[in-house]
Protein backbone atom coordinates (compact mmCIF):
# COMPACT_ATOMS: atom_id res chain seq x y z
CA UNK A 1 0.00 0.00 0.00
CA UNK A 2 1.23 3.50 -0.85
CA UNK A 3 2.19 5.05 2.52
CA UNK A 4 1.85 8.55 1.04
CA UNK A 5 -1.91 8.07 0.93
CA UNK A 6 -3.97 8.50 4.13
CA UNK A 7 -4.96 5.18 5.76
CA UNK A 8 -8.20 3.69 4.51
CA UNK A 9 -10.47 1.43 6.50
CA UNK A 10 -12.24 -1.41 4.67
CA UNK A 11 -15.42 -3.20 5.76
CA UNK A 12 -15.90 -6.79 4.49
CA UNK A 13 -19.58 -7.82 4.49
CA UNK A 14 -20.07 -11.57 3.93
CA UNK A 15 -22.07 -14.12 5.92
CA UNK A 16 -19.56 -16.84 5.00
CA UNK A 17 -17.28 -16.69 8.05
CA UNK A 18 -14.44 -18.57 6.38
CA UNK A 19 -14.35 -16.29 3.33
CA UNK A 20 -14.68 -13.19 5.49
CA UNK A 21 -11.82 -14.12 7.82
CA UNK A 22 -9.47 -15.10 5.01
CA UNK A 23 -10.09 -11.83 3.18
CA UNK A 24 -9.66 -9.79 6.38
CA UNK A 25 -6.33 -11.47 7.02
CA UNK A 26 -5.11 -10.71 3.50
CA UNK A 27 -6.17 -7.06 3.71
CA UNK A 28 -4.37 -6.60 7.04
CA UNK A 29 -1.24 -8.21 5.58
CA UNK A 30 -1.46 -5.63 2.78
CA UNK A 31 -1.42 -2.84 5.37
CA UNK A 32 -5.11 -1.92 5.40
CA UNK A 33 -7.30 -1.44 8.44
CA UNK A 34 -10.13 -3.94 8.01
CA UNK A 35 -13.22 -5.10 9.89
CA UNK A 36 -15.91 -7.65 9.11
CA UNK A 37 -19.69 -7.93 9.27
CA UNK A 38 -21.90 -10.98 8.68
CA UNK A 39 -25.13 -9.19 7.73
CA UNK A 40 -26.59 -5.80 6.83
CA UNK A 41 -27.49 -4.84 10.41
CA UNK A 42 -23.95 -5.45 11.65
CA UNK A 43 -22.51 -3.63 8.63
CA UNK A 44 -24.61 -0.51 9.19
CA UNK A 45 -23.66 -0.47 12.88
CA UNK A 46 -19.98 -0.54 11.89
CA UNK A 47 -20.43 2.17 9.24
CA UNK A 48 -22.22 4.39 11.78
CA UNK A 49 -19.00 4.53 13.79
CA UNK A 50 -17.30 6.25 10.85
CA UNK A 51 -13.89 5.95 9.27
CA UNK A 52 -14.66 3.49 6.49
CA UNK A 53 -13.75 4.39 2.92
CA UNK A 54 -14.44 1.08 1.14
CA UNK A 55 -16.96 -1.72 1.56
CA UNK A 56 -16.44 -5.17 -0.02
CA UNK A 57 -19.96 -6.54 -0.25
CA UNK A 58 -21.46 -9.96 -0.90
CA UNK A 59 -24.98 -9.80 -2.34
CA UNK A 60 -26.57 -12.90 -0.81
CA UNK A 61 -26.96 -12.09 2.88
CA UNK A 62 -29.40 -13.30 5.54
CA UNK A 63 -32.29 -10.89 6.02
CA UNK A 64 -31.60 -7.64 4.16
CA UNK A 65 -30.08 -8.38 0.75
CA UNK A 66 -26.82 -6.92 -0.49
CA UNK A 67 -28.64 -4.71 -3.00
CA UNK A 68 -30.80 -3.21 -0.26
CA UNK A 69 -27.69 -2.62 1.81
CA UNK A 70 -26.01 -0.96 -1.20
CA UNK A 71 -28.97 1.44 -1.45
CA UNK A 72 -28.67 2.32 2.24
CA UNK A 73 -24.91 2.86 2.01
CA UNK A 74 -25.37 5.18 -0.97
CA UNK A 75 -28.06 7.16 0.86
CA UNK A 76 -26.33 7.55 4.22
CA UNK A 77 -22.63 7.09 3.43
CA UNK A 78 -22.19 8.46 -0.12
CA UNK A 79 -18.43 8.89 0.35
CA UNK A 80 -17.96 5.12 0.78
CA UNK A 81 -17.05 3.16 -2.37
CA UNK A 82 -18.63 -0.29 -2.65
CA UNK A 83 -16.89 -3.19 -4.40
CA UNK A 84 -19.31 -6.10 -4.89
CA UNK A 85 -17.67 -9.53 -4.53
CA UNK A 86 -20.25 -12.27 -5.04
CA UNK A 87 -20.95 -15.67 -6.55
CA UNK A 88 -23.86 -14.26 -8.56
CA UNK A 89 -22.70 -14.34 -12.19
CA UNK A 90 -25.76 -12.77 -13.76
CA UNK A 91 -25.83 -9.90 -16.29
CA UNK A 92 -29.10 -8.51 -14.94
CA UNK A 93 -27.76 -8.41 -11.39
CA UNK A 94 -24.56 -6.77 -12.63
CA UNK A 95 -26.56 -4.08 -14.43
CA UNK A 96 -28.67 -3.41 -11.34
CA UNK A 97 -25.71 -3.18 -8.97
CA UNK A 98 -23.59 -0.95 -11.21
CA UNK A 99 -26.62 1.21 -11.93
CA UNK A 100 -27.05 1.73 -8.20
CA UNK A 101 -23.55 3.16 -7.90
CA UNK A 102 -21.26 0.23 -7.03
CA UNK A 103 -17.62 0.97 -7.83
CA UNK A 104 -16.99 -2.52 -9.26
CA UNK A 105 -18.56 -5.97 -9.57
CA UNK A 106 -16.38 -9.09 -9.17
CA UNK A 107 -17.35 -12.76 -9.38
CA UNK A 108 -16.11 -15.21 -6.74
CA UNK A 109 -13.52 -16.62 -6.83
CA UNK A 110 -11.50 -13.76 -8.30
CA UNK A 111 -7.76 -13.26 -8.50
CA UNK A 112 -6.36 -11.50 -5.48
CA UNK A 113 -4.34 -9.00 -7.51
CA UNK A 114 -7.51 -7.83 -9.31
CA UNK A 115 -9.29 -7.17 -6.02
CA UNK A 116 -6.29 -5.37 -4.53
CA UNK A 117 -5.93 -3.33 -7.71
CA UNK A 118 -9.55 -2.21 -7.46
CA UNK A 119 -9.06 -1.25 -3.83
CA UNK A 120 -6.13 0.95 -4.87
CA UNK A 121 -8.27 2.54 -7.59
CA UNK A 122 -11.08 3.12 -5.12
CA UNK A 123 -8.77 5.01 -2.75
CA UNK A 124 -7.36 7.13 -5.55
CA UNK A 125 -4.01 5.43 -6.18
CA UNK A 126 -4.91 4.67 -9.82
CA UNK A 127 -7.50 5.59 -12.41
CA UNK A 128 -10.91 6.10 -10.83
CA UNK A 129 -12.64 3.98 -13.47
CA UNK A 130 -12.76 0.27 -12.58
CA UNK A 131 -10.98 -2.18 -14.87
CA UNK A 132 -9.02 -5.44 -14.74
CA UNK A 133 -12.07 -7.65 -14.87
CA UNK A 134 -14.57 -5.45 -13.03
CA UNK A 135 -17.96 -5.46 -14.70
CA UNK A 136 -19.38 -2.20 -16.09
CA UNK A 137 -22.85 -2.23 -17.68
CA UNK A 138 -23.26 -0.88 -21.22
CA UNK A 139 -25.00 2.49 -21.50
CA UNK A 140 -27.87 0.98 -23.46
CA UNK A 141 -28.45 -1.88 -21.00
CA UNK A 142 -32.20 -2.53 -20.58
CA UNK A 143 -33.73 -2.06 -17.13
CA UNK A 144 -34.17 -5.29 -15.21
CA UNK A 145 -36.10 -6.39 -12.17
CA UNK A 146 -34.12 -7.00 -9.01
CA UNK A 147 -34.08 -10.80 -8.54
CA UNK A 148 -32.84 -10.53 -4.95
CA UNK A 149 -36.00 -8.73 -3.84
CA UNK A 150 -38.05 -11.90 -4.39
CA UNK A 151 -38.18 -14.50 -1.66
CA UNK A 152 -36.52 -17.76 -2.73
CA UNK A 153 -39.13 -20.48 -3.21
CA UNK A 154 -38.51 -23.93 -1.70
CA UNK A 155 -40.51 -27.10 -2.42
CA UNK A 156 -40.64 -29.60 0.48
CA UNK A 157 -41.55 -33.15 -0.61
CA UNK A 158 -42.25 -35.72 2.12
CA UNK A 159 -45.06 -38.22 2.68
CA UNK A 160 -45.04 -37.51 6.44
CA UNK A 161 -47.30 -34.53 7.10
CA UNK A 162 -45.70 -33.41 10.38
CA UNK A 163 -42.26 -33.25 8.72
CA UNK A 164 -43.62 -31.21 5.80
CA UNK A 165 -45.31 -28.75 8.13
CA UNK A 166 -42.35 -28.36 10.49
CA UNK A 167 -39.81 -27.88 7.68
CA UNK A 168 -42.06 -25.39 5.88
CA UNK A 169 -42.59 -23.45 9.10
CA UNK A 170 -38.85 -23.26 9.76
CA UNK A 171 -38.15 -22.11 6.20
CA UNK A 172 -40.91 -19.48 6.33
CA UNK A 173 -39.48 -18.02 9.54
CA UNK A 174 -36.14 -17.65 7.70
CA UNK A 175 -37.76 -15.63 4.92
CA UNK A 176 -38.28 -18.36 2.31
CA UNK A 177 -41.53 -19.05 0.48
CA UNK A 178 -42.14 -22.72 1.37
CA UNK A 179 -44.52 -24.99 -0.54
CA UNK A 180 -45.18 -28.65 0.32
CA UNK A 181 -46.03 -31.78 -1.64
CA UNK A 182 -46.92 -35.21 -0.21
CA UNK A 183 -45.77 -37.30 -3.17
CA UNK A 184 -43.60 -37.35 -6.26
CA UNK A 185 -46.46 -36.81 -8.75
CA UNK A 186 -47.78 -33.87 -6.69
CA UNK A 187 -44.30 -32.34 -6.61
CA UNK A 188 -43.90 -32.66 -10.39
CA UNK A 189 -47.29 -31.03 -10.93
CA UNK A 190 -46.30 -28.04 -8.79
CA UNK A 191 -42.94 -27.75 -10.52
CA UNK A 192 -44.72 -27.64 -13.88
CA UNK A 193 -46.86 -24.74 -12.65
CA UNK A 194 -44.28 -22.53 -10.89
CA UNK A 195 -40.54 -22.04 -10.51
CA UNK A 196 -38.69 -23.24 -7.41
CA UNK A 197 -35.13 -22.33 -6.50
CA UNK A 198 -34.71 -25.35 -4.19
CA UNK A 199 -36.43 -28.71 -3.66
CA UNK A 200 -36.07 -30.78 -0.47
CA UNK A 201 -36.78 -34.45 -1.26
CA UNK A 202 -37.41 -37.43 0.97
CA UNK A 203 -36.19 -40.72 -0.53
CA UNK A 204 -38.51 -43.33 0.98
CA UNK A 205 -41.99 -42.48 -0.27
CA UNK A 206 -44.81 -44.69 -1.59
CA UNK A 207 -45.11 -44.85 -5.37
CA UNK A 208 -42.45 -42.63 -6.90
CA UNK A 209 -39.48 -42.60 -4.51
CA UNK A 210 -37.21 -39.61 -3.94
CA UNK A 211 -34.40 -40.81 -6.21
CA UNK A 212 -36.80 -41.24 -9.12
CA UNK A 213 -38.24 -37.81 -8.35
CA UNK A 214 -34.71 -36.38 -8.22
CA UNK A 215 -34.02 -37.57 -11.76
CA UNK A 216 -37.37 -36.27 -13.00
CA UNK A 217 -36.82 -32.80 -11.53
CA UNK A 218 -33.29 -32.75 -12.96
CA UNK A 219 -34.76 -33.28 -16.42
CA UNK A 220 -37.86 -31.06 -16.17
CA UNK A 221 -36.54 -28.23 -14.00
CA UNK A 222 -32.72 -28.31 -14.13
CA UNK A 223 -32.38 -24.88 -12.49
CA UNK A 224 -34.05 -26.15 -9.32
CA UNK A 225 -31.31 -27.14 -6.86
CA UNK A 226 -32.13 -30.52 -5.32
CA UNK A 227 -31.38 -31.51 -1.69
CA UNK A 228 -32.14 -34.95 -0.23
CA UNK A 229 -33.68 -34.89 3.28
CA UNK A 230 -34.04 -38.51 4.33
CA UNK A 231 -33.56 -41.16 6.97
CA UNK A 232 -31.54 -43.29 4.51
CA UNK A 233 -27.93 -43.13 5.73
CA UNK A 234 -26.38 -45.86 3.58
CA UNK A 235 -23.61 -45.15 1.11
CA UNK A 236 -25.59 -46.56 -1.83
CA UNK A 237 -28.34 -43.95 -1.37
CA UNK A 238 -25.76 -41.17 -1.10
CA UNK A 239 -24.03 -42.34 -4.29
CA UNK A 240 -27.36 -42.61 -6.12
CA UNK A 241 -28.21 -39.05 -5.08
CA UNK A 242 -24.81 -37.88 -6.29
CA UNK A 243 -25.41 -39.59 -9.63
CA UNK A 244 -28.76 -37.81 -9.84
CA UNK A 245 -26.98 -34.44 -9.38
CA UNK A 246 -28.34 -33.62 -5.95
CA UNK A 247 -26.70 -30.64 -4.26
CA UNK A 248 -26.88 -31.90 -0.68
CA UNK A 249 -27.79 -34.90 1.44
CA UNK A 250 -29.22 -34.40 4.93
CA UNK A 251 -30.00 -37.31 7.24
CA UNK A 252 -33.20 -37.05 9.32
CA UNK A 253 -33.45 -35.93 12.01
CA UNK A 254 -30.90 -33.24 11.17
CA UNK A 255 -30.08 -30.09 13.08
CA UNK A 256 -32.10 -27.04 12.04
CA UNK A 257 -28.94 -24.97 11.52
CA UNK A 258 -27.58 -27.64 9.13
CA UNK A 259 -30.84 -27.66 7.17
CA UNK A 260 -31.04 -23.87 6.90
CA UNK A 261 -27.34 -23.57 6.07
CA UNK A 262 -27.63 -26.11 3.26
CA UNK A 263 -30.72 -24.39 1.82
CA UNK A 264 -28.96 -21.01 1.96
CA UNK A 265 -25.92 -22.38 0.13
CA UNK A 266 -28.21 -24.03 -2.43
CA UNK A 267 -29.97 -20.72 -3.16
CA UNK A 268 -26.63 -18.95 -3.57
CA UNK A 269 -25.29 -21.77 -5.73
CA UNK A 270 -28.38 -21.81 -7.94
CA UNK A 271 -28.10 -18.08 -8.55
CA UNK A 272 -24.48 -18.41 -9.61
CA UNK A 273 -24.66 -21.20 -12.16
CA UNK A 274 -26.73 -22.39 -15.09
CA UNK A 275 -27.60 -26.06 -14.55
CA UNK A 276 -25.08 -28.71 -13.65
CA UNK A 277 -23.04 -29.34 -10.52
CA UNK A 278 -19.36 -29.11 -11.48
CA UNK A 279 -16.50 -29.80 -9.08
CA UNK A 280 -14.41 -26.67 -8.57
CA UNK A 281 -10.67 -26.72 -7.99
CA UNK A 282 -10.19 -24.97 -4.71
CA UNK A 283 -7.75 -22.15 -4.17
CA UNK A 284 -4.86 -22.44 -1.75
CA UNK A 285 -4.37 -25.23 0.79
CA UNK A 286 -7.91 -26.49 1.28
CA UNK A 287 -8.95 -28.65 4.22
CA UNK A 288 -12.35 -30.24 4.94
CA UNK A 289 -13.11 -30.96 8.62
CA UNK A 290 -15.73 -33.71 9.06
CA UNK A 291 -17.12 -33.98 12.59
CA UNK A 292 -20.67 -34.21 13.93
CA UNK A 293 -19.68 -32.32 17.10
CA UNK A 294 -20.38 -28.70 16.23
CA UNK A 295 -17.93 -27.13 18.70
CA UNK A 296 -15.05 -29.34 17.54
CA UNK A 297 -15.84 -28.80 13.85
CA UNK A 298 -16.22 -25.03 14.08
CA UNK A 299 -13.21 -24.54 16.36
CA UNK A 300 -10.96 -26.68 14.15
CA UNK A 301 -12.08 -24.73 11.08
CA UNK A 302 -11.41 -21.47 12.89
CA UNK A 303 -8.00 -22.66 14.08
CA UNK A 304 -6.94 -23.84 10.61
CA UNK A 305 -8.10 -20.59 9.00
CA UNK A 306 -6.04 -18.65 11.54
CA UNK A 307 -3.08 -20.84 10.55
CA UNK A 308 -3.46 -19.76 6.93
CA UNK A 309 -5.39 -22.69 5.49
CA UNK A 310 -8.66 -22.51 3.56
CA UNK A 311 -10.80 -24.69 5.86
CA UNK A 312 -14.46 -25.66 5.71
CA UNK A 313 -16.63 -27.97 7.83
CA UNK A 314 -18.98 -30.88 7.11
CA UNK A 315 -21.38 -32.13 9.77
CA UNK A 316 -21.56 -35.79 8.71
CA UNK A 317 -20.34 -38.26 6.07
CA UNK A 318 -23.05 -37.47 3.54
CA UNK A 319 -22.39 -33.74 3.80
CA UNK A 320 -18.67 -34.43 3.34
CA UNK A 321 -19.19 -36.49 0.17
CA UNK A 322 -21.36 -33.78 -1.33
CA UNK A 323 -18.84 -31.06 -0.56
CA UNK A 324 -16.12 -33.20 -2.14
CA UNK A 325 -18.28 -33.63 -5.24
CA UNK A 326 -18.49 -29.86 -5.70
CA UNK A 327 -15.07 -28.63 -4.55
CA UNK A 328 -11.62 -30.17 -4.45
CA UNK A 329 -9.98 -30.55 -1.05
CA UNK A 330 -6.36 -31.59 -0.59
CA UNK A 331 -6.85 -32.76 2.99
CA UNK A 332 -9.83 -34.27 4.83
CA UNK A 333 -9.78 -34.43 8.64
CA UNK A 334 -12.28 -37.16 9.49
CA UNK A 335 -13.87 -38.10 12.82
CA UNK A 336 -14.37 -41.86 13.11
CA UNK A 337 -17.50 -41.87 15.31
CA UNK A 338 -20.45 -40.21 13.57
CA UNK A 339 -24.16 -40.98 13.14
CA UNK A 340 -25.29 -42.37 9.79
CA UNK A 341 -22.19 -43.23 7.78
CA UNK A 342 -19.35 -43.75 10.23
CA UNK A 343 -15.82 -42.55 9.57
CA UNK A 344 -14.60 -45.89 8.25
CA UNK A 345 -17.39 -45.98 5.63
CA UNK A 346 -16.71 -42.36 4.64
CA UNK A 347 -12.99 -43.11 4.34
CA UNK A 348 -13.64 -45.96 1.90
CA UNK A 349 -15.98 -43.79 -0.16
CA UNK A 350 -13.46 -40.94 -0.33
CA UNK A 351 -10.56 -43.18 -1.36
CA UNK A 352 -12.70 -44.86 -4.01
CA UNK A 353 -14.01 -41.64 -5.58
CA UNK A 354 -11.18 -39.19 -4.72
CA UNK A 355 -8.05 -41.36 -4.31
CA UNK A 356 -5.69 -38.36 -4.45
CA UNK A 357 -7.26 -36.80 -1.34
CA UNK A 358 -5.23 -37.17 1.87
CA UNK A 359 -7.44 -38.34 4.77
CA UNK A 360 -6.36 -37.82 8.40
CA UNK A 361 -8.55 -39.78 10.83
CA UNK A 362 -9.29 -38.47 14.32
CA UNK A 363 -10.29 -41.21 16.74
CA UNK A 364 -11.07 -41.45 20.44
CA UNK A 365 -9.72 -45.01 20.34
CA UNK A 366 -6.70 -45.61 22.53
CA UNK A 367 -3.84 -47.48 20.81
CA UNK A 368 -2.89 -49.19 24.08
CA UNK A 369 -5.39 -51.99 23.55
CA UNK A 370 -4.73 -54.59 20.90
CA UNK A 371 -8.21 -54.56 19.35
CA UNK A 372 -8.21 -50.78 19.04
CA UNK A 373 -4.72 -50.77 17.54
CA UNK A 374 -5.98 -53.26 14.95
CA UNK A 375 -8.80 -50.89 14.04
CA UNK A 376 -6.26 -48.12 13.40
CA UNK A 377 -4.21 -50.53 11.31
CA UNK A 378 -7.27 -51.35 9.18
CA UNK A 379 -7.95 -47.64 8.67
CA UNK A 380 -4.42 -47.19 7.35
CA UNK A 381 -4.91 -50.20 5.08
CA UNK A 382 -8.13 -48.62 3.78
CA UNK A 383 -6.20 -45.52 2.72
CA UNK A 384 -6.01 -43.20 5.74
CA UNK A 385 -2.81 -41.14 5.65
CA UNK A 386 -2.63 -41.03 9.45
CA UNK A 387 -4.69 -41.78 12.57
CA UNK A 388 -4.47 -39.32 15.46
CA UNK A 389 -5.96 -39.78 18.89
CA UNK A 390 -8.72 -37.31 19.71
CA UNK A 391 -8.06 -34.90 21.32
CA UNK A 392 -4.62 -34.52 19.81
CA UNK A 393 -1.96 -31.85 20.16
CA UNK A 394 -2.64 -29.10 17.63
CA UNK A 395 1.05 -28.96 16.72
CA UNK A 396 0.88 -32.70 15.90
CA UNK A 397 -2.18 -32.08 13.73
CA UNK A 398 -0.45 -29.22 11.89
CA UNK A 399 2.66 -31.32 11.25
CA UNK A 400 0.51 -34.16 9.90
CA UNK A 401 -1.39 -31.79 7.62
CA UNK A 402 1.83 -30.30 6.24
CA UNK A 403 3.28 -33.79 5.73
CA UNK A 404 0.10 -34.71 3.88
CA UNK A 405 0.43 -31.71 1.58
CA UNK A 406 4.00 -32.64 0.82
CA UNK A 407 2.84 -36.13 -0.16
CA UNK A 408 0.50 -34.66 -2.77
CA UNK A 409 1.85 -34.48 -6.31
CA UNK A 410 -0.75 -32.02 -7.54
CA UNK A 411 -0.12 -28.28 -7.16
CA UNK A 412 -3.04 -26.75 -5.27
CA UNK A 413 -2.62 -23.16 -6.41
CA UNK A 414 -1.54 -19.89 -4.79
CA UNK A 415 -4.71 -17.83 -4.84
CA UNK A 416 -4.07 -16.72 -1.27
CA UNK A 417 -0.78 -16.74 0.64
CA UNK A 418 -0.39 -19.25 3.45
CA UNK A 419 1.01 -17.55 6.52
CA UNK A 420 2.01 -19.63 9.52
CA UNK A 421 1.78 -18.58 13.12
CA UNK A 422 -0.41 -19.80 15.96
CA UNK A 423 -3.67 -17.90 16.17
CA UNK A 424 -5.44 -16.92 19.36
CA UNK A 425 -7.46 -20.13 19.73
CA UNK A 426 -6.16 -22.61 22.32
CA UNK A 427 -6.20 -26.40 22.38
CA UNK A 428 -8.75 -26.32 25.21
CA UNK A 429 -11.09 -24.21 23.08
CA UNK A 430 -10.88 -26.63 20.15
CA UNK A 431 -11.68 -29.85 21.99
CA UNK A 432 -13.70 -28.84 25.04
CA UNK A 433 -17.49 -29.04 24.80
CA UNK A 434 -19.35 -25.76 25.49
CA UNK A 435 -21.16 -27.55 28.33
CA UNK A 436 -17.89 -28.34 30.14
CA UNK A 437 -16.69 -25.87 32.80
Amino acid sequence: MDQSQPPVKILVVDDNERARKVLLRVLKEEGYQAAGASDAEEALAQLAQGGFGIVILDLVLPGTSGIELLNTINAHHPQVKVIVLTGLDDRNVTNIVMGKGAFAYLIKPCKLDILLGLIKQARGEASASPSNGAAVPPKDAPPAADPLQKRPKVLVVDDEEHIRKNVCRALSLEGYEAVSAASGPEALKKISQEEFQVALLDIKMPGMDGLELLRAISERSPNTVRIMLTGMADRESVQAALAGRAFGYLIKPCKLEDLLGTVRRAVEYGASRNTSVTPQYSRGKCVLVVDDEKHVRENLVRFLNEEGYDAEGAFDGADALFKLSQQKFAIVILDIKMPGMNGAQVLKAIKQDYPETCVIVLSTLSPTQKAEAEIRSRLIEDGAYACLEKPCKLDDLLRTIEDGFRQEREYWGDFLPVTRGRGEISEEEVWKSPSEP
